[in-house]
């Protein structure tokens, strides 16, 4: 499935069938408590819904969700067969997917472990959906939630389980969800509390040997029909190495620029390997169709619920190229999460403050670009308590190096990763792979030592395909030989950089960029894209002042989604 809305009945009069932002309805199941509607993924796969012969019993499944090897209607079997009724099981379970299950007349609702597909709850009106503007369709709800707004704009998601609309909050991950009792009971932590490897050879036969057995999962789940990308790093690479050694080689793609680092190196490696990999320039595509921006504009805020990671000004090529990756019932992975593997944080070998954590990585914003709505204490403070809810200790504990470490999936890959996971599952069948918290788990225990210049993620590569290795690289090394001096001593020099100073990074490279020009969004002025209306987003910030284009979109895309739905200030 591509999408659900779970609904409390109120009345006895069965509701009328809420619209689908770009995707068909495929199921409807009422019960005598709720009603539940299932649409099709925007590429025409989904229906999975499996009902216990001889009863009112039923599982759904939307996202892309891996069962015992399984998928389709067979994981959706498996997975019911194993589910007691209290626990969501998730020893076998794979993707990035929620399940909606009703086992003698209670229903139950729980996502995958790591929370990477993203359900959105409005308990006051007894409402669940895995779209934000499903919920916003019947919700009285009309007021924005500054913090959601401000991380939004600056982050590309929101953290912990508040969105940008007041009151609309995300579900909790890692445990069972009760719609009707409005309880929510935890499972046991998907981390490892086991020393770390005692040899690096011990960790790359552990770390091989859980990643190589979800390749093959995958594989044979989807029946080899796979597309992935290809670029100058380590991850996407990786990937292609696990899957060719599981027997499939997937369709390959590339975008950017063709003097790209990214696109030289992944024509570079086809050649080398005798590999087709389809390159993409999307800042030179257009719409075949020829079609008015604004009618592409309003297709992207349907399809991709409104607030993608990059917003939903373009002229169509980001939506297009994720309709072809998926094109034939392939399924879409995403290489990101292999810095699981890496230093990826750039931090040194010690403990820090979660306050620390957020000066390092996520101080992504501009005061001057804001509003006297923003205050950068509380916005920080925020981000903090967030961060520090996330891993289950205060504000003000110090954290260890293997708690930095989880931050990365915990906290990145789940909010930011997986918003941009949950939009492509919209599409067509997705999932993460290095998101996995079996993967990850085992990933926890290598020693933050050997992770350092991407020696650790390199060595495996090595191992696994060592043609593939001896490819050049983005990094201007190969990886099947040791970084150069030049490449450790760079990296060296970024993990001496305290917490502190770091926080000041964006800015300076705000104060150094030129204005944009003339208020313009892919070439055309903001106002000619935005449905009529007063700006609420001139609340927020001093749009004038922004010069970063990214963070443009994503405001322009707010102010599109405040049009549409009249979102007030908060």
């Amino acid at each position: 499935m591509g999408a659900f809305l779970l609904r409390e009945r109120r009345d006895r009069e069965p509701a009328a069938d809420p619209p689908g932002h770009g995707l068909s309805l495929a199921k409807r199941v009422a019960g005598p408590d709720c009603e539940l509607w299932l649409y099709r993924k925007a590429n025409g796969g989904g229906g999975i819904l499996y009902r216990v012969p001889g009863s009112h019993d039923f599982c759904a499944v939307v996202g892309t969700l891996v069962y015992d090897g399984l998928s389709g209607q067979a994981a959706a079997r498996a997975l019911f067969r194993d589910f007691d009724g209290r626990h969501a099981p998730y020893a076998k379970a794979r993707g990035s997917y929620a399940v909606i299950a009703c086992r003698e007349g209670e229903w139950s609702l729980w996502t995958d472990q790591l929370g990477s597909y993203k359900v959105y709850a409005d308990a006051d009106t007894g409402a669940w959906s895995s779209s934000l503007l499903s919920l916003l369709d019947a919700s009285p709800r009309r007021r924005l939630d500054t913090q959601g707004v401000y991380e939004y704009a600056f982050q590309g998601a929101t953290y912990g389980d508040a969105t940008v609309v007041d009151g609309i909050r995300l579900l909790p991950a890692n445990g069972l969800y009760r719609p009707l009792a409005r309880s929510f009971e935890a499972g046991p932590p998907w981390w490892s509390a086991a020393a770390d490897y005692p040899s690096p050879r011990a960790a790359l036969d552990a770390c091989l040997g859980s990643a190589g057995r979800l390749a093959s999962e995958l594989v044979q789940a989807s029946g080899g029909a796979l597309d992935s990308a290809l670029s100058g790093g380590y991850d996407s690479r990786l990937l292609l190495a696990l899957l060719r050694a599981a027997g499939c080689t997937p369709r390959l793609h590339v975008y950017g620029a063709a003097q790209s680092a990214d696109v030289r190196v992944a024509l570079e490696i086809a050649r080398r390997l005798q590999l087709t990999v389809e390159h993409t320039d999307k800042r030179r595509w257009r719409d075949p169709a020829a079609r008015p921006l604004e009618a592409i504009v309003a297709e992207n805020f349907e399809r991709f619920d409104g607030l993608p990671t990059d917003g939903i000004f373009d002229h169509g090529a980001d939506l297009a190229t994720r309709m072809d990756r998926c094109a034939d019932g392939r399924l879409m992975l995403n290489g990101g999460g292999g810095e699981i593997y890496r230093n990826f944080f750039y931090l040194p070998d010690r403990t820090f403050r979660p306050r620390e954590l957020i000066w390092s990585f996520y101080s992504k914003y501009v005061p001057a670009f804001c509003s006297s709505y923003f205050d950068a204490a509380a916005y920080t403070g925020t981000l903090t308590a967030k961060l520090a809810a996330t891993l289950g200790v205060s504000s003000r504990a110090r954290l260890s190096r293997r708690d930095v470490e989880r931050a990365y999936p915990a906290f990145r890959l789940r909010y930011w990763t997986g918003r941009n996971t949950s939009v492509n599952n919209r599409l067509g069948a997705a999932c993460t792979p290095f998101s996995e918290p079996s993967l990850v788990a085992e990933a926890l225990r290598i020693p933050v030592a050997w992770k350092h210049a991407g020696r650790f993620e390199a060595a495996m590569l090595a191992r696994l395909d060592p043609e593939l290795a001896a490819c050049p690289s983005a990094y201007g090394h190969d990886f099947l030989h040791p970084p150069p001096w030049r490449r450790r001593l760079e990296e060296w020099l970024t993990r001496q950089r305290p917490p502190w100073l770091r926080r000041y990074s964006y800015r300076l490279q705000a104060s150094l960029r030129n204005p944009l020009p003339d208020d313009c969004l892919a070439g055309r002025p903001r106002s000619e894209w935005l449905p009529a209306g007063r700006s609420t987003m001139a609340c927020y910030f001093r749009l004038e002042r922004i010069n970063d284009a990214a963070v443009l979109a994503r405001v322009a895309s707010l102010e599109y989604l405040c049009r549409r739905y009249g979102l007030e200030p908060a």
